[in-house]
């Protein structure tokens, strides 16, 4: 469901115009060992991010930035652009600042990030599309408007719980879809118990739509 204020978040972000011609503005990467025992939490101000999980136990995230070609304002922006990290033996945070989707008013960011797929996930994001897939383990999500999908190994869930403010939201298993119920008419809310694992994937979505798949491998 893509209403006013869903829209009006994609197109600042998107630079508010189809004809616009934008170039490339930088990169940032960032690379972090991840403790056998830690979470791994994201933070991402806006964009279009992929998340992987991926054998292994190290940490890889990389932005790619564009700007409208002569948009002064957008390269100074652009500058701004940096990963932080905090880390012990409990968790990992990763942030992409500036951390207010605001600040990125007409910056393009396509997000890649590989983490350990037997790892914890939360992520936290402001606006944008985002993906989630190959995990194996349990996935939290709170984000303010866009897209989301999840993908996440069947037998690892045990429980789904999703809320969508304004939007559609779903849960597929064995290929077969499960609507979340309505609420006031504009949002939708879904809790499924059903599962035989021991996570619980827990999606918190104010503007847009959030899918959930549990994947049998």
């Amino acid at each position: 469901m893509k209403l006013q204020v869903y829209v009006l978040s994609a197109l600042m972000l998107s630079g508010c115009a189809a004809n616009r011609e934008f170039i490339d503005a930088g990169s940032e990467t960032i690379r972090q060992a991840v403790p056998a025992t830690a979470a791994i939490k994201l933070q991402v101000g806006a964009g279009e991010v992929v998340i992987r999980g991926v054998s292994g136990s190290e940490l890889n995230a990389h932005v790619e930035l564009s700007c409208q070609q002569g948009d002064q304002g957008c390269g100074r922006r652009v500058e701004k652009v940096h990963f932080t990290s905090q880390a012990d033996t409990s968790a990992i945070l990763i942030s992409l600042e500036p951390s207010s989707m605001y600040a990125w008013h007409d910056v393009q960011a396509r997000i890649d990030v590989s983490v350990p797929r037997d790892r914890p996930l939360r992520v936290q994001m402001g606006a944008g599309d985002l993906e989630i897939t190959g995990m194996h383990n349990c996935v939290a999500l709170d984000m303010y408007a866009g897209d989301a999908e999840i993908h996440i190994k069947e037998s690892a869930v045990g429980s789904v719980s999703l809320d969508v403010g304004t939007g559609d939201t779903a849960l597929v298993v064995d290929g077969k879809p499960l609507a979340g119920k309505r609420a006031l008419l504009v949002g939708a809310e879904l809790d499924w118990h059903d599962g035989d694992g021991w996570c619980q994937v827990l999606g918190d979505l104010q503007f847009g739509d959030l899918t959930v798949y549990l994947d049998s491998e």
